[in-house]
């Protein structure tokens, strides 16, 4: 019974924005049995407009990345908010990659860093690292797809043309750089 993220206007929106009026619509999924109708979150439970969205697994919810640098954790069912934290005041969350197997998940945007949160202790989303060595806004993001089987390795890229491949470990040091 989860639900998926659609913008408010007309229904077209990708899943990963919220329309320009500030409203975020929880859209049911569609089957036989389903006779709910959209349920939206409004205008004042978000600041600005939603940026980056993932669903987060082990747990019903997802996580919005929005344009003032709040990152916003909402229940699937209930469509609450269980978790908000201000990343930075001035600063996009442009991207978010959530680990398969772990609970961590990283964000990133336009503060230069790559942010690895901990949602160990549920609700509680906890920064757990800032990697930093871009000099630019950070783009975007990219979890390694066997990272369980793999060390895990996240990518990142900025307007600086570099890439950097992050090594998840103790020390999360960069792995490697390119550009």
């Amino acid at each position: 019974a989860g639900l998926a993220a659609a913008g408010a206007d007309h229904g077209e929106r990708p899943p990963s924005t919220s329309g320009s009026d500030g409203v975020l619509t929880l859209t049911p999924p569609i089957s036989s049995r389903s006779t709910s109708t959209n349920r939206s979150l409004q205008q004042g439970t978000w600041s600005s407009t939603v940026r980056a969205i993932k669903f987060l697994p082990f747990v019903d919810a997802f996580v919005c990345g929005t344009e003032t640098g709040e990152l916003i954790v909402v229940e699937l069912d209930s469509g609450e908010i269980v978790t908000r934290v201000t990343r930075s005041r001035t600063s996009d969350v442009r991207s978010i990659e959530v680990h398969p197997t772990e609970r961590l998940l990283f964000t990133a945007g336009d503060d230069k860093h790559v942010y690895v949160w901990s949602y160990g202790r549920w609700p509680v989303l906890e920064c757990a690292r800032v990697l930093s060595g871009h000099e630019h806004y950070v783009t975007s993001l990219a979890m390694h797809p066997e990272a369980a089987v793999h060390r895990t390795v996240v990518a990142s890229t900025s307007y600086d043309t570099s890439l950097r491949v992050w090594t998840v470990g103790a020390s999360l040091e960069p792995h490697s750089q390119l550009g």
